[in-house]
């Protein structure tokens, strides 16, 4: 074998073997260490036009519109009287006593009677008779004028009916509707009605 033969298998062998040394070398060579570089992308903002910002609170709800005021109306309580107490002692005060007119007939003669009617006038029926002196009559309702006299329903006893006012005249000795006074003016009323014949001045005396 030549030089030059030794020299070219060298080199093949050579060749052959160097991936096999390359990668058993690279396991006793140090790691290198890498650093990966990420490239910043910078991107403009423009500040003047960015969004609003979004709220994230919830909504407030509506609020019910607040109910109507209403006066209360001014009422003033009507006064109270109190309850009047008697006093210790006290004497209850006995009941009203309303004070009734008394009449009597009066301008009768002595044989003659006065007529009780059925009704106000000479055309009802006769139902009773009362004596010249008769006392003790009441009038019982509003009379009625009859051809220009009164006539005045009464009531004496078990007679009761209508006569003409005329000849009816309140009883003097009724104390409780008369005095000194009272008597002296009924009787120049009486005597002024008897001279003018006014039958209506008479009426009214009788029965005002």
């Amino acid at each position: 074998m030549g030089w030059k033969n030794f020299r070219l298998w060298q080199l093949l062998i050579g060749a052959a073997l160097l991936p096999v040394l390359v990668a058993c070398g690279a396991d006793s060579e140090p790691e290198a260490d890498v650093t990966l570089v990420i490239p910043t992308v910078v991107t403009e903002v423009d500040v003047t036009a960015a969004p609003e910002a979004v709220s994230t609170e919830p909504a407030p709800r509506p609020t019910d519109p607040p109910p109507p005021t209403i006066a209360p109306a001014d009422i003033t309580p009507e006064p109270v009287d109190p309850t009047p107490t008697s006093e210790p002692g006290a004497t209850p005060a006995g009941p009203t006593v309303e004070i009734v007119d008394i009449y009597r007939v009066a301008f009768v003669d002595e044989n003659d009677v006065l007529n009780v009617r059925a009704g106000a006038g000479v055309d009802f029926d006769v139902v009773g008779e009362l004596q010249p002196d008769a006392t003790g009559i009441s009038i019982t309702g509003q009379g009625e004028v009859v051809e220009g006299s009164v006539w005045v329903p009464i009531a004496t006893g078990r007679i009761s009916g209508w006569v003409n006012s005329l000849f009816l005249t309140r009883d003097m000795k009724n104390d409780a509707v008369c005095d000194a006074a009272a008597v002296q003016q009924l009787m120049a009323d009486l005597e002024l009605a008897l001279t003018d014949k006014d039958n209506n001045a008479l009426a009214n005396l009788i029965h005002p």
